[in-house]
């Protein structure tokens, strides 16, 4: 057989892990856990896309790896020829040929090597560039994806363009091999999963035992075009923005983003109803809650447990996010000399303390596009034991069942491939196990990582 991209995948071992996935576009607004939106994960982005995404326009501003060498592998197996369209127009062309300006124009980069892979590796820079456009480009029989990920360097940013169909392959190694050079003790590494439909000629190979079938989608009809995949590797934040950038110029996009932070300038502020419950907070900072340092300064009445609402206000990423979330403590300093106010010349010093019950509480997500809006159940210790000043610093954690299942974003292309395929046409439009790959490696990420909103900051006062 020629392709061949999950013989025999442990997805019951998955499955203990999993369970029914629910999509991130939930409502953040009730008060308890959210239930199951079964909407669209691109719907927020497409929306956004014809409008150019103006509501994640801070990522314009976000500073990237000027000059960073970029390395583009395109898939040069047999199963990528029908993406040339017969030498017609595809989306597929018109991605690869803008990788090359869009590069020049935000990373000032002039470092930007093309490779084909499949039984090896051949460079197709110059004036051989666009041979990637004609069929005779893709005669290879060996994809190993996996190899193709060991082999990026760090220093660079990665892009892969494949139809994720493998040889003899499971996707538990490819996923080992993204947990290699993503996760765990490279906290500055970022990974992407971008998917996009595009126009399809060809022949497609080997699918859930199928015979090969000759497909071609039809003109205009976006619906019956065929999955493609960009795998993204570098650092966090050029493979943030190249999410982005490639957003605002090609619209239906997917995009499964694993990054340890999912926020963007993340700050408490008090919310309408603050300090209005029996045993709440006191206000330490100026009239709209927030000391000039920008950090907010809460004092808590003495008593068992102190529990009030303040507001979380940032912003997030243009893809889909979790809606509920844990609130923990990261590191927590008390105060043992000086001023505990950051705009005072007094100079303050903290101690460590390991007191990480000291604060607690729960977030549903509220957000408008970017803009981050969201009530936060905060609750506190203030025990006489705990009396004291103390610089807190939180994160934003949710469950793993969520995590995992908040990656669920190509659930509308993806079959089971347990399943026999009802037509050729669902074989052309949809990709075998995608769902399983993308929640695979979510959860190896939130085993190696456990991503959030970190570093959000505020000074409390025990009383």
């Amino acid at each position: 057989m020629l392709k061949r991209i999950m013989a025999s995948m442990a997805v019951a071992t998955l499955c203990l892990t999993l369970t029914a996935c629910k999509m991130p576009w939930e409502d953040a607004k009730t008060p308890s856990k959210p239930a199951t939106n079964t909407s669209d994960t691109t719907t927020e982005n497409t929306a956004n896309a014809s409008k150019g995404l103006a509501d994640y326009s801070y990522l314009n501003n976000v500073a990237v790896t000027e000059g960073m060498a970029v390395k583009v592998y395109v898939d040069g197996t047999a199963s990528m020829a029908g993406y040339t369209n017969n030498n017609a127009p595809s989306v597929y062309k018109d991605i690869v040929k803008s990788l090359e300006p869009l590069f020049h124009a935000r990373w000032k980069s002039n470092k930007i090597e093309f490779v084909r892979f499949g039984d090896s590796y051949v460079p197709f820079n110059g004036e051989e560039f666009l041979k990637f456009e004609r069929k005779d480009f893709y005669q290879d029989k060996d994809t190993r994806l996996d190899n193709v990920i060991k082999d990026t360097d760090n220093r660079n940013l990665s892009i892969i363009i494949t139809d994720l169909f493998q040889t003899n392959q499971h996707y538990t190694s490819l996923s080992n091999a993204l947990e290699s050079k993503c996760f765990g003790n490279q906290a500055d590494r970022g990974f992407a999963i971008i998917g996009v439909k595009s126009q399809f000629k060809g022949k497609i190979y080997d699918v859930a035992n199928h015979a090969p079938v000759e497909y071609s989608s039809e003109d205009g009809k976006v619906g019956t075009y065929r999955p493609l995949y960009m795998l993204v590797i570098g650092n966090d934040v050029d493979v943030k923005v190249f999410a982005y950038e490639l957003q605002r110029k090609f619209s239906g996009l997917k995009v499964s983003l694993f990054t340890n932070e999912y926020g963007h300038n993340n700050t408490l502020a008090l919310g309408e109803g603050f300090g209005k419950t029996k045993a709440g907070f006191q206000n330490k900072g100026d009239k709209d809650g927030k000391a000039k340092d920008g950090i907010i300064h809460i004092k808590a009445k003495s008593g068992d447990t102190v529990k009030d609402k303040l507001v979380l206000v940032g912003k997030k990423l243009p893809v889909g996010i979790p809606s509920y979330y844990n609130v923990e403590v990261i590191n927590l300093e008390k105060l043992t000399g000086g001023s505990w106010n950051p705009l005072s010349k007094e100079k303050a010093t903290f101690k460590q303390v390991d007191n990480k019950n000291l604060v607690s509480g729960t977030v549903n997500m509220d957000y408008d596009g970017a803009d981050i809006n969201s009530v936060v159940d905060l609750s506190v210790d203030a025990k006489k034991d705990n009396e004291g000043k103390y610089k807190v610093t939180l994160g934003l954690f949710t469950s793993r069942e969520d995590y995992v299942n908040s990656q669920n974003v190509f659930d509308a292309w993806n079959f089971d491939e347990n399943r026999v395929p009802s037509s050729d046409a669902e074989i052309g439009q949809k990709t075998q196990s995608i769902s399983a790959f993308t929640q695979l490696v979510a959860d190896k990420h939130y085993m190696q990582d456990k991503p959030g909103m970190r570093n959000i900051v505020f000074y409390l006062d025990i009383e």
